[in-house]
């Protein structure tokens, strides 16, 4: 239920203490329980039929300049997070989302700026081995990374410098 009741927000329903699933034998067992964070109002909501999805979509800006827009450009990848009642419908959502964040306009000399779907990277379903807070996860191989983790970390003031640079854009 979405409202837009400040007081009842952000108010879990009986079935959502501490992130935990009650099990209920009133509710039918499909799949994996899962819970899905609300699009506006930060609230949890189940969804027992359906399971969680991770994409990470590809999206390129486009300066049109006439004549040779450059083979070069600049792109984002970006990940979302939803819920599909299959894979295939899981990829037809992540592509939906993906067309309908494309965009354009004018930049400040006038020319037309795209800000184009490229495509689906990387999809995976987010199961059980997931928390319900995680969003992506990759697991990869590497040489010693405990003990090369000042190599390989940044430091906390080169992730806040990231994060400042972010949310000035």
């Amino acid at each position: 239920m979405v409202t837009n009741d400040p007081q009842q927000r952000h108010q879990p329903r009986p079935d959502q203490t501490s992130g935990e699933i009650e099990k209920d034998a009133s509710r039918p067992k499909v799949n994996q329980p899962t819970y899905r964070a609300g699009r506006f109002s930060g609230q949890l909501f189940f969804q027992a039929n359906r399971v969680r999805y991770a994409a990470k979509l590809l999206f390129q800006v486009r300066v049109d300049l006439g004549k040779d827009t450059g083979k070069r450009r600049i792109c984002e990848e970006r990940i979302i997070n939803y819920q599909a009642e299959s894979d295939s419908i899981a990829i037809r959502l992540a592509k939906q989302r993906g067309k309908a964040a494309q965009c354009s306009y004018k930049n400040s000399e006038g020319n037309n700026v795209f800000f184009e779907f490229v495509g689906i990277l990387d999809i995976m379903s987010l199961g059980a081995e997931a928390d319900a807070d995680e969003v992506w996860y990759d697991i990869k191989e590497r040489l010693l990374p405990m003990e090369r983790r000042a190599d390989i970390l940044p430091g906390d003031a080169n992730l806040l410098k990231s994060l400042d640079l972010k949310t000035r854009r």
